[in-house]
């Protein structure tokens, strides 16, 4: 009897780990979205400056680089 017992505390174990497996591959995958969507604003960022940038030189001077 306990041996069933001791059967089924290691399955339910091994279902938990293969769980904390599949949870740690799905946080993962959204860590990397996140990052690719992090760089993607920050290169739109440093875009929006520099066009902003080159307006406000325009206004002031006549001039954009």
């Amino acid at each position: 009897m306990q041996f069933l017992c001791t059967q089924a505390e290691i399955k339910k174990t091994q279902q938990a780990i293969e769980n904390i497996a599949s949870d740690e591959a799905n946080l993962e995958a959204k860590i990397d979205k996140k990052k690719a969507e992090l760089e993607r604003n920050q290169k739109r960022l440093e875009t929006l400056q520099s066009v902003r940038y080159c307006i406000h030189v325009d206004n002031v001077k006549g001039l954009c680089f």
